[in-house]
């Protein structure tokens, strides 16, 4: 597979290849994307256990990386899928907040893994960046942290001057225009 032929595995395609190996887990994302909209999928809950169990143990097994990129969308689109009265915590206001800023932390994941490790490994003297658990967890809430910000200061606003560009452009579309500019005809007398 992809080992064979670059040389290193997929996931360290982030660090090597940057956006190239984003492109087709994107794919990947807009086809689940797809399949969500036609319907969400049934017995959801029962899908996502499963395909978070998955996820995990191809993770933790270091199994092929395909695997666990599959299994993880499938977990997304199962828990997309489970209706907002059947959520459970996942429905709750600081589940909906850590999804609201998921962007956020997906665009942060790999250069914030740089800094804080080497900080981190630097201050600790742990050369072989062999962190211990508490520092982990750390830069992972300084993760958390650090979208936070990043979606209140540019992702909102991005957002919120977006669709108020697309609001205006849909409205001028919208206004019914002189019939000179409706028709492929002059309306003015050509003699």
């Amino acid at each position: 597979g992809f080992e064979r032929v670059a040389g290193y595995r997929l996931t360290e395609a982030t660090f090597k290849w940057g956006a190239l190996r984003i492109v087709p887990c994107f794919a990947y994302g807009c086809a689940l994307y797809l399949v969500y909209r036609r319907a969400p999928l049934l017995r959801a809950g029962l899908l996502a256990l499963a395909a978070a169990v998955v996820t995990a143990l191809s993770a933790s097994l270091m199994s092929w990386d395909g695997i666990t990129v599959l299994s993880g969308g499938l977990l997304i689109l199962a828990l997309a899928s489970i209706p907002a009265n059947k959520a459970g915590v996942l429905g709750s206001a600081p589940a909906v907040y850590l999804g609201e800023i998921s962007y956020a932390v997906y665009m942060l994941c790999a250069p914030w893994q740089i800094l804080a490790v080497n900080v981190a490994a630097r201050l600790t003297g742990a050369e072989d960046k062999q962190l211990p658990l508490v520092l982990w967890l750390a830069i992972i809430a300084g993760l958390i942290v650090a979208a936070a910000i990043v979606h209140q200061l540019i992702e909102r606003p991005a957002r919120r001057f977006l669709r108020g560009w697309a609001a205006k452009r849909r409205s001028s579309v919208d206004q019914p225009g002189k019939q000179s500019e409706t028709v492929l005809q002059h309306s003015d007398p050509i003699v």
